[in-house]
């Protein structure tokens, strides 16, 4: 009769073992439905953005961008060290945006402190992460390396978090007169101090602050600092401000995309898991801010080496499907599924056991 009670006194725990192990389950069903959901997405097929961009409207253009980047997610922080040494590596070296005279190792050279420029690069927030917080979390824009690029770390300092724009009257010239800090030319409207990269990388930064539209819906909000350049309502063109308009736009049409540019997108597209769309179709953004008055078409200059294509192929230069392969990671739901998994099977067990030995014992009296 006493095992008998104890038995009883032990289904509320038992229960509840239950009710933990279900809700692992669910969540883990969950993750894993999400999963299956972005590895269906296939990030080199733009058939649904070139439908959106030649017979619909521009906000359906944008809901597709966001859809076709929406797989990938940024690995961690610190990861960009290693992403930078398969990525972001021309001539054996470190691809420096804002230092021309710079000589960096892949894993070598990275700051700490630095005396002067070519001392050592850094990971740049080319949108200075100050403008929405300053978070760097794993999955977030401040951590994502299509924004976080590689650069000397003495000029960066330079830059501070002020906005990219033409330079009038320069303050400070990097080496060669690579980048400029000064204050702004009126071309595109705007009045302040800004920072002037080069021409050659130009393209690439407008394409990367089209790209944060694309891939983080809340960008328009990232103004405490960057008002120059997002305009704080998704509505109110879909989140940049009529200068960066102009001055992007300007900029991609200048320098168009390179070989250089591709190769990045496809070596990131196999890390992370999705593709700027603007490097593999720049003249999508014709059809999002088009309508600006004083917006410069990009028009039909093609990539060097297309990254996605109409099609229904995972093929991709550059290698890997474009789709993305997940890791298995033992995440906190996965250890509590192992050990409630387990608990509860051994409370079966010892349930099954308790339940014999009393039928024993009414059968011996």
């Amino acid at each position: 009769m006493a095992i008998n009670k104890r038995f009883f006194k032990s289904l509320p725990i038992i229960s509840l073992m239950g009710i933990s192990l279900s809700l692992c389950l669910v969540s883990s069903l969950r993750n894993n439905n999400v999963n299956k959901a972005n590895a269906a997405i296939n990030i080199n097929d733009y058939s649904k953005c070139d439908e959106a961009f030649n017979n619909k409207t521009a906000q359906d253009l944008l809901n597709e961008l966001r859809t076709i980047t929406s797989p990938g997610q940024a690995g961690s922080y610190n990861q960009l060290w290693n992403t930078y040494k398969t990525a972001y590596v021309k001539n054996n070296k470190i691809f420096d945006y804002y230092s021309s005279s710079s000589s960096f190792s892949p894993g070598g050279n990275q700051c700490g402190s630095y005396s002067g420029e070519g001392s050592c690069y850094n990971r740049e927030h080319s949108i200075p992460q100050s403008w929405w917080g300053g978070g760097t979390g794993t999955g977030t824009q401040g951590a994502d390396p299509f924004i976080v690029v590689p650069t000397d770390g003495y000029v960066n300092n330079k830059r501070g978090n002020h906005p990219m724009g033409v330079v009038a009257s320069a303050t400070y010239t990097s080496n060669g007169g690579f980048s400029k800090l000064g204050s702004s030319a009126s071309t595109y409207g705007f009045s302040g101090t800004v920072f002037e990269p080069n021409d050659s990388v130009k393209g690439d930064f407008a394409r990367i602050h089209f790209y944060a539209i694309a891939k983080y819906a809340n960008s328009y909000s990232w103004t405490s600092g960057g008002s120059s350049t997002f305009s704080g309502s998704a509505s109110k063109h879909f989140g940049l401000t009529e200068y960066a308009i102009k001055l992007f736009s300007a900029w991609s049409s200048l320098d168009p995309v390179d070989e250089w540019e591709a190769s990045v997108n496809n070596k990131l597209a196999n890390i992370q898991g999705n593709r700027n769309p603007f490097i593999d179709h720049p003249n999508y953004a014709d059809k999002l801010w088009g309508d600006v008055e004083g917006y410069t078409q990009y028009g039909d200059k093609p990539a060097p080496t297309p990254g996605g294509d109409s099609s229904s192929s995972t093929s991709q230069p550059g290698g890997g499907s474009g789709e993305k392969e997940y890791e298995y990671v033992l995440t906190p739901w996965g250890l509590g599924l192992i050990i409630g998994g387990s608990v509860l099977a051994l409370a079966i067990i010892v349930t099954v056991v308790v339940i014999i030995v009393i039928r024993k014992k009414k059968k011996a009296k």
